[in-house]
């Protein structure tokens, strides 16, 4: 559920508005989806569509009138761009900390030192989904199939991305009505929900619908509705289901009003044809009504449908947008490739990275997936990873293969595959099984898109720039914290594109003359309620990651590096031996495996690990926390605090308080990306008839309910009461280990 969350958040933005208009008015509209603007002062005119968002058949009944209103303006207007959607999420504070909520740190008590140290051989499992992965959101930018049996009742795209092929595929400008933060965040703000008793209603009334309308459903009179262009019984449909009045006001109406400002900036400027959601359309805060109170003309045109408007759509599918390719690297820069436009890296939240270019106006796309394979520390070679993932072509390979060759690139060996789907359009993918990982370049597009001559660049233009060292190469985390140095040739995450939302750094070398390999790993485990004591913590790491894998622990010697807990040991399984060294320094912990028969070169690894200060490039900023009442100078974190603030919102109006005189008790945790650092955020509302004599009586109250069923200790504490607030800051530690937990209340 969670790795579709961003897909959602998308198709939340594109679908629910053609499925909520609440308001009801007087106003009554002919039937029709398109209408035609003139007056004001405008000479030719210009056009008003509304569309589904949706690639089923029925939205695609289109007219003569609609193709020719798009050849005959200037620009086409659509509420978003599709050509830079995909980076604007992925840039997009809101959208970005979707996925960093996703993954926001959170204390692991079931199994968090295996967790945390995870070094694992790809399954056939995790093999089969890399070759099969189809993300959510491309899907969703250029697709929307439903998969199966609907597909049959569906075109290759849905009908606003249409739009915008046709648009381009004419030579026409385009422009987006919205800007994507904006609309982000009104979408979110429309999640708000009313009253209880408000849902009360609303669901009285979907209860009468289908009463009323026996063995129809209420996507069945949408449906039928839009297909007979009747915007009116639309309205009255779908202010049923309206979730919320918050929903209206911000889904419809203050988008509405957005549009409508940008489109009549353009209207004094240009002729225009805009596609916008249905719903957008009727009503008193609809924008037929909106443009018409700025003194527009607004009319309704006629629905002509021929075998001519039939083909016309077929022959724009079939004209083909050239691509002009560009060179792009990844941010570490171990291979570079021609592509139309830049990566965009949409978070996963399994094993692999994933880069995707999309291409809206063709309909493909370009991708790179990365997955890091630990052979070494599992004895096994290029060759054998070579065999296991073909193995697993013939399942998960999607459609029939029409060509499988193997090939050699600079020394790597690859798979270069081109299938055909079940739809009939064409995929090719290059699979390069490198000492550290597993590349994947992957092309997908309609037809024989992918097979056509001039877009082979992106296949043969694939370099890889790995640098081998015959000497140990010092490595640098960019956010500070270490250095290290390595020989060989070296791959990490200190760079990679989504490595803000990364829970640990590593890096992995390989020496290919010598077959020796050389790996570190950062982590940091958090615990509020307890202490461990040092050694039993670095034992139990060992232990767990020994037992994880079936080695046999052959010895285990405690020690201190850098004035911090460490501990190293030999463990081994069959012919394979492995070094390993913990070093626990406060929460983080640090894992280096060395792959080696010289001590020498195990130890220059092991010692060569120096600890510097964090990187702080953030920006400090006053953050007010309206939920749990306090304001605090932190890191601006534009990726979570806009989603968290509008999420704890629909928490608080959602649980509204029934019983005020009650104690309440709420949490949560502020993470910082780049130091890792977790905060814990409590806030407690004491009963209404709680009281203490003395302030003094209370703070003793607190100090003994934070030590009960513990062992903790009280190592110092401090109050004070100035600006007006009594403050207690408290430091808990415990014997026989370096962490420290701090505590302020107010």
């Amino acid at each position: 559920m969670k790795k579709n969350m961003l897909a959602f958040l998308l198709l939340l933005i594109f679908v629910v508005p053609f499925v909520s208009y609440a308001e009801s008015d007087e106003l009554s509209e002919k039937h029709s989806l398109l209408w035609k603007i003139s007056g004001n002062g405008i000479e030719k005119p210009s056009y008003l569509f509304g569309t589904m968002h949706v690639s089923k058949k029925l939205a695609f009944n289109l007219s003569e009138e609609f193709y020719k209103g798009i050849e005959s303006v200037d620009v086409v207007a659509m509420e978003a761009n599709p050509a830079s959607m995909i980076k604007d999420m992925m840039d997009s504070p809101l959208f970005g900390g979707a996925y960093s909520m996703m993954k926001a740190r959170k204390p692991k008590i079931n199994d968090m030192y295996t967790v945390e140290f995870q070094t694992l051989l790809p399954t056939d499992i995790v093999l089969g989904n890399l070759l099969a992965q189809e993300d959510n959101i491309i899907n969703s930018l250029l697709y929307r199939r439903t998969g199966g049996f609907q597909d049959n009742f569906s075109e290759s795209t849905y009908l606003d991305l249409f739009l915008f092929q046709a648009a381009k595929k004419l030579s026409k400008e385009t422009v987006n009505l919205e800007d994507f933060e904006e609309m982000s965040k009104l979408v979110l703000l429309s999640m708000i929900p009313d009253e209880v008793k408000d849902k009360d209603k609303r669901r009285d009334a979907s209860k009468l619908y289908e009463k009323l309308l026996p063995g129809q459903t209420i996507g069945d009179l949408i449906e039928d509705a839009y297909r007979k262009g009747n915007i009116n019984y639309l309205d009255t449909i779908t202010r049923m289901l309206n979730p919320s009045k918050n929903h209206h006001k911000y889904m419809i109406v203050e988008r509405n009003r957005i549009m409508i400002a940008r489109l009549d900036s353009l209207l004094k400027l240009k002729t225009v044809f805009t596609g916008v959601g249905a719903a957008h359309l009727p009503g008193e805060d609809g924008m037929i009504n909106m443009l018409r109170e700025l003194g527009y003309t607004v009319e309704a045109c006629e629905k002509v449908i021929t075998d001519e408007t039939m083909a016309k759509r077929k022959e724009i599918d079939k004209l083909r947008y050239e691509l002009s390719f560009e060179t792009h690297y990844p941010s570490d820069s171990v291979f570079s490739v021609s592509v139309p436009g830049e990566f965009s890296v949409i978070p996963s939240i399994d094993d692999y990275t994933q880069m995707y270019h999309p291409d809206p106006i063709n309909g493909s796309y370009f991708a790179v997936l990365r997955l890091r394979t630990y052979a070494d520390l599992y004895n096994k070679s290029r060759d054998d990873i070579f065999m296991m993932i073909d193995s697993l072509f013939y399942e998960n390979i999607p459609g029939e293969i029409q060509e499988k060759k193997e090939i050699n690139l600079q020394g790597f060996r690859c798979f270069d595959i081109t299938n055909k789907l079940v739809r009939g359009d064409y995929q090719r993918y290059k699979i390069f099984i490198t000492p550290l990982e597993i590349i994947l370049f992957k092309m997908s597009g309609p037809d024989d898109f992918v097979t056509m001559e001039n877009n082979s660049e992106f296949f043969d233009s694939v370099k890889f720039n790995f640098t081998h060292y015959s000497e140990p190469h010092k490595y640098h985390d960019g956010r500070g914290g270490f250095d290290i140095n390595l020989p060989g040739m070296a791959v990490s995450n200190f760079n990679v594109e989504d490595s803000r939302n990364e829970e640990f750094r590593e890096i992995v070398s390989v020496d290919t003359n010598s077959g020796e390999f050389f790996m570190m790993r950062r982590t940091s485990i958090f615990d509020f309620e307890y202490i461990e004591e040092d050694t039993f913590e670095l034992n139990y790491v060992i232990e767990q990651y020994a037992d994880a894998r079936d080695f046999l622990i052959k010895e285990m010697q405690l020690a201190t590096y850098k004035q911090f807990p460490s501990i190293d040991a030999t463990v081994e399984k069959d012919d394979l031996k492995l070094n390993l060294r913990v070093i626990k320094k406060g929460v983080e912990f640090f894992l280096l495996i060395a792959k080696t028969e010289d001590d020498d070169h195990r130890d220059n690894f092991f010692n060569s690990l120096e600890f510097t200060d964090l990187t702080d490039v953030s920006e400090y900023i006053s953050c007010r926390d309206t939920l749990f009442h306090f304001t605090v100078t932190s890191p601006k974190q534009p990726a979570d605090n806009i989603l968290q603030e509008v999420m704890k919102d629909l928490r608080t109006i959602s649980t509204r308080d029934k019983t005020p005189f009650e104690t309440k008790y709420k949490s949560t945790f502020y993470t910082e990306p780049l130091t890792g650092q977790l905060v814990r955020i409590e806030f407690v509302r004491l009963h209404k008839y709680y009281s203490e004599k003395h302030i003094d009586s209370f703070w003793t109250y607190r100090r003994e309910r934070m030590l009960n069923d513990s062992t903790l200790k009280i190592y110092s504490y401090d109050t004070d009461s100035s600006d007006g607030l009594y403050t207690m800051n408290v430091r808990l530690v415990d014997t026989n280990s370096i962490k420290m937990i701090r505590k302020k209340l107010i």
